[in-house]
């Protein structure tokens, strides 16, 4: 097996695709007027949205609504590729599978559901093993066959225990999504390793916008502000857990120990195991 995606169009729209992803690679994309329903087959997917993180682990699921997002790939230990497949839900396409109307249980009033977890389902996990050998015959998959595919995935996902979730986040997709404030944004993804550009994206802003923008709201620049909030965090935990170093570095942003105890050393003058024990003494006298 090789890197790489796959995708099946019908009529030049983009409806299925497959992906095998590197350990530790990061995929940036955009679902502009569409939804999607992302199942993972093997690894870890840290999906990154304005809404915050969601860990996508093997056999589970995530719909996602149309906007900005960055995915992290982690394998499975001994796997060369995280792999997953994606299956495509353009509005006019689901009103012509239905017969150019909105279907009646999908027409309903509903809150903003930007992205909604699905749970390992056995039959999801059948549907996408039968769904997969079509990547390598792309060309059997015609608009009626495509058609099918996409009424069964919503079934499926209908007879699901999150039916009136899923039934809401449905019915969104037939209304103007809800647009994230930049600060709503910034707090959402700030304990999230991703960088200066990748979180000016997910706010749709060019970085030099987003810079700006983010100076009126927060009074600092991001990354003196992130920093910030992210030293704080790892200090209380410190402070008030007794989880490793390593578990602290995590819970504050880093993936990286040596990254984590770096910048706070930086900030605090202290390495985390120095500043705990300080923290310790204190609490004694």
């Amino acid at each position: 097996m090789e890197a790489g995606i796959q995708t099946i169009e019908v009529n030049g729209i983009k409806l299925f695709e497959k992906a095998a992803m590197p350990n530790k690679s990061e995929y940036v994309g955009s679902l502009e007027e569409s939804a999607c329903f992302l199942y993972m087959t093997s690894g870890l997917n840290l999906a990154i949205e304005p809404m915050g993180l969601t860990n996508l682990h093997a056999t589970e699921g995530l719909l996602k609504r149309c906007g900005n997002y960055v995915s992290q790939f982690v394998t499975e230990r001994g796997s060369e590729f995280c792999e997953g497949v994606a299956i495509y839900f353009h509005p006019d396409f689901i009103k012509k599978i239905y017969g150019n109307e909105i279907p009646n249980f999908l027409h309903r009033e509903a809150p903003s559901y930007n992205t909604k977890k699905i749970a390992s389902n056995e039959l999801i996990q059948r549907y996408i093993n039968n769904l997969i050998p079509y990547f390598d015959n792309p060309e059997l998959m015609d608009e009626e066959l495509a058609a099918l595919k996409i009424k069964e995935l919503i079934l499926l996902l209908l007879k699901s225990q999150d039916r009136t979730s899923i039934l809401d986040f449905f019915s969104e997709l037939f209304a103007s999504p809800r647009k994230l404030k930049l600060k709503d944004i910034v707090e959402n993804n700030i304990y999230n390793d991703i960088s200066t550009e990748q979180l000016a994206f997910l706010c749709d802003m060019s970085l030099s916008t987003f810079k700006r923008e983010f100076k009126k709201t927060f009074e600092e620049t991001p990354a003196t502000y992130i920093r910030q909030r992210k030293i704080e965090k790892a200090k209380g935990l410190l402070t008030s857990t007794d989880m490793r170093i390593q578990e602290v570095g995590y819970h504050s942003g880093f993936n990286e120990l040596s990254s984590f105890s770096h910048t706070f050393q930086k900030v605090t003058s202290y390495s985390p195991s120095d500043f705990r024990m300080t923290q310790k003494n204190k609490s004694l006298n």
